[in-house]
């Protein structure tokens, strides 16, 4: 059986940034769960794993729009609200030659991220459909 992981990656004090946590806790599963604020040591958790789904959110047109692509894929220029890349981590991981799993992300575009703790009606209202499309994604697997 493959070891599996979900890491949703946000800040609960910057309105939409917090939805990967709320969609993280309505996730079921044989997997493990980390919600981090931060990068902490980020490495260390992902080459424990065979497979590991990222839930964060991403720059896009279209508020409440969530897409799932290969993390490899990402390119330099990809927007994170953290202070690092995933791109970056990537090369990071290559330069020290630590052997990543394969990693799937979802990014789910913000209607707003300032301060506060509300998550916008808009993403609200499409946790459901969020946590329908990860969990076929991760039974999938």
């Amino acid at each position: 059986m493959k070891k599996v992981a979900v890491l949703a990656f946000g800040n609960p004090l910057r309105c939409d940034d917090g939805i990967p946590s709320r969609i993280l806790k309505n996730l079921k599963g044989n997997f493990d769960k980390y919600y981090m604020e931060t990068n902490v040591d980020i490495l260390t958790i992902l080459r424990k794993y065979d497979e590991v789904v990222i839930i964060d959110t991403v720059e896009g047109k279209n508020a409440g729009e969530i897409q799932m692509m290969d993390i490899s894929k990402l390119n330099s220029k990809f927007y994170s609200s953290h202070e690092f890349s995933w791109p970056g981590v990537l090369k990071i991981a290559e330069k020290m030659g630590i052997k990543l799993p394969k990693i799937t992300f979802f990014g789910i575009v913000p209607k707003r991220i300032d301060i506060g703790t509300k998550i916008s009606k808009e993403l609200k209202e499409r946790i459901p459909y969020y946590c329908a499309k990860i969990q076929k994604f991760l039974k999938s697997l």
